[in-house]
């Protein structure tokens, strides 16, 4: 429903997921089944609902990924991967389809939902796009977009499936996390 943001879950006498909805037209919506789909906010929407036991559902991990554009015609014809480091893809090349080429993301751990675009990277991208793209010239890129993913959630819902407990899953994403590329140059004696 657009513009009918669920301020917290409970649950009926019978069993049932009663969402209860502010905004314009405040209210609330009964289902017997639900299936929470609220992107980057899935967790906190998901913390306001009473669960038996010790469960709790997993915090989201923020990861901010910033893309430059280049200028003019693309060098590639095709995406290009460069081998995976740890828990990160890597700047990687796209085309689209009309020809245009972008490079990144680079990845952030952030504490909360932050689009600023941080152009003191540039080096950084240079640096990394150049391993794959020597002939780079830097006067063509500019700033794109950013993007944040909440890929963690998928490291610890994996971790679940596949039978283990809260806190072997919650070890999986600090695992994760701790082989990312920015925790290492901010931890460099903790490898």
């Amino acid at each position: 429903m657009l513009r009918c943001p669920v301020e917290r879950i409970e649950r009926t006498q019978q069993g049932h997921f009663r969402l209860v909805t502010g905004g314009e037209a405040p209210g609330a919506i009964t289902c017997a089944n639900l299936v929470l789909c609220a992107g980057l906010h899935v967790s906190k929407l998901a913390a306001t609902l009473a669960y038996g036991g010790e469960y709790r559902p997993p915090e989201t991990f923020y990861a901010k990924g910033q893309y430059y554009a280049l200028s003019g015609r693309s060098p590639f014809k095709r995406h290009i991967y460069p081998l995976p480091d740890g828990a990160w893809l890597g700047l990687h090349a796209t085309v689209d389809i009309g020809g245009r080429c972008k490079f990144g993301p680079d990845i952030e751990w952030i504490p909360g939902l932050d689009y600023s675009f941080v152009p003191e990277k540039l080096d950084k991208f240079l640096d990394f796009v150049r391993s794959y793209y020597p002939g780079l010239d830097a006067t063509r890129l500019h700033p794109d977009y950013t993007g944040i993913s909440t890929w963690m959630l998928s490291v610890y819902t994996a971790s679940r499936l596949k039978g283990r407990t809260d806190a072997e899953a919650k070890q999986a994403v600090e695992g994760a996390i701790r082989q990312s590329e920015e925790w290492r140059l901010k931890h460099p004696d903790q490898r």
